[in-house]
């Protein structure tokens, strides 16, 4: 809500696709956000792939959990092949903030750190954020990731 205050010139819009939880929608209301937060439900695969092409920021919403630091999910590589910043909000530190930090892509913030998420999204807007490794976002891509299972499973048939 702050930094909608901040840049009223700005024209912001966070969009969810799909199944959102109940809090989440509750939290949005209280603050008053109903016109910058839209919950548009389900749309195929197709569609989705293309509503990313046309945002201009990826929000990348990781687990709370304790055991969440080495987990990445598929969205994550969904979200490096488009080549858009991505903001994600989970356990800074983690794999996927290390992914994101060395594709150049984007980080990872605390949910609760309003002032970095504010930074963040204020670089963005005003054009200063760094560029993309192109080679350590190919590195992520589903052809490279599966030539390396492939070379794995090699090695460990002829290890035996």
């Amino acid at each position: 809500n702050l930094l909608v205050k901040q840049l009223p010139d700005q024209k912001i819009e966070v969009l969810f696709y799909g199944p959102v939880d109940y809090e989440l929608k509750e939290q949005v209301h209280q603050l008053g956000l109903e016109k910058v937060v839209l919950f548009k439900g389900n749309i195929e695969r197709k569609a989705m792939l293309k509503k990313l092409m046309e945002c201009d920021l990826q929000l990348l919403l990781l687990n709370k959990a304790d055991n969440a630091m080495g987990r990445l999910p598929g969205k994550l590589y969904e979200y490096l092949r488009v080549k858009k910043p991505i903001m994600g909000l989970g356990l800074p530190g983690s794999d996927a903030d290390h992914i994101l930090q060395n594709t150049g892509t984007g980080k990872v913030l605390n949910y609760n750190d309003t002032e970095g998420i504010r930074l963040f999204l204020s670089d963005l807007l005003n054009e200063e954020w760094k560029s993309f490794n192109p080679d350590g976002i190919e590195q992520f891509s589903s052809e490279n990731q599966i030539s390396k299972i492939s070379d794995l499973l090699k090695e460990m048939i002829q290890n035996g």
